[in-house]
């Protein structure tokens, strides 16, 4: 089992557009699609399409709240969900003349006694923890810190955030971070300087320019797989699901790693953030089944 918590979870909307953006002007969207998102809702869905025991734990609160369950069941993610107060955001991705535009709300306040309450929705005999997203609104970092420290004595904690965030995550035990060029810069390091420094594991995706991964097995890069994008909105989300479900499944870094950039990939053919056609993966990969 895999035990993802999205802290600052959202409705995901995608709108399509015939026509590019007329700022100021009239826009009418040609498609529309809508399902539970954040980053860490990304993550797991992504790794049960791929057929891993996977659970989501989050915040909901007010009638979005309502609707980001139901979402959930719909998308057959295993979800434990903790009411609070205020209202489930939303996110708008807009896609028009060959570019997409993210339009992000801020979602309900959370404090250090919900992380405790989170932490006790996740299941039992967990290994793997994924802290996937921003902070929700209220949460300070050095909570976060705590929190991370917290887990980390009983789960191999996997996070992906960015900031002072990120590096909190960092001085408090993580197992393994993931970011991509703009977080690992924030942390004024290379990824082997990270590992040296704090002795966590660094997924790094650099996106046309692959992956690369250090920790205490070595240091491995693999190419990125070319593709045409559609929407590159949570292709990192994919990137790391495909890494666990490597992991999880006992192959090599390597090898992981091919995984990992594929599901990046095939995540950009599609429309929506936190799917991908296994058809897709299976012709980047050259194989007949996942």
């Amino acid at each position: 089992m895999i035990a993802v918590i999205c802290l600052h979870p959202s409705i995901d909307r995608t709108l399509e557009l015939s026509t590019p953006i007329v700022v100021g002007g009239l826009n009418r969207a040609a498609k529309v699609w809508e399902r539970a998102g954040g980053k860490g809702v990304n993550v797991a869905s992504v790794l049960a399409s791929l057929g891993v025991e996977v659970s989501v734990t989050l915040p909901t609160a007010g009638s979005n709240g309502f609707k980001l369950r139901r979402l959930l069941q719909n998308q057959d993610i295993l979800s434990f969900v903790l009411s609070v107060t205020g209202e489930t955001r939303e996110c708008q991705a807009i896609l028009a003349g060959g570019q997409t535009t993210e339009i992000n709300e801020s979602g309900p306040s959370l404090s250090k006694d919900d992380l405790v309450l989170l932490e006790e929705l996740i299941p039992e005999r967990t290994p793997w923890v994924v802290l996937s997203g921003s902070l929700a609104p209220g949460l300070s970092v050095f909570d976060f810190g705590k929190w991370v420290r917290r887990l980390s004595t009983r789960h191999q904690v996997v996070v992906d955030t960015s900031g002072e965030a990120l590096k909190a995550a960092l001085e408090n035990g993580a197992y393994l971070i993931k970011p991509n060029d703009n977080e690992l810069a924030g942390l004024g390091l290379s990824a082997l300087e990270v590992y040296q420094k704090y002795g966590t594991r660094v997924l790094h995706s650099g996106g046309e320019n692959g992956l690369e991964y250090v920790g205490s097995e070595g240091h491995f890069k693999q190419e990125a797989f070319k593709v045409n994008l559609v929407n590159p909105v949570g292709a990192g989300d994919a990137t790391l699901a495909g890494f666990l479900f490597g992991l999880v499944r006992g192959e090599n870094l390597k090898a992981s790693l091919r995984f990992a950039s594929a599901c990046g990939a095939a995540a950009c053919f599609e429309s929506v953030a936190g799917v991908v056609n296994l058809e897709h993966l299976n012709q980047l990969l050259g194989v007949t089944h996942v």
